[in-house]
């Protein structure tokens, strides 16, 4: 489903901006 891949992409979009 789409919004799998939205919370995946929300994921890994937070815990880039977590590193950063």
């Amino acid at each position: 489903a789409s919004y799998e891949r939205q919370m995946s992409w929300a994921l890994k979009e937070s815990a880039e901006m977590a590193a950063n």
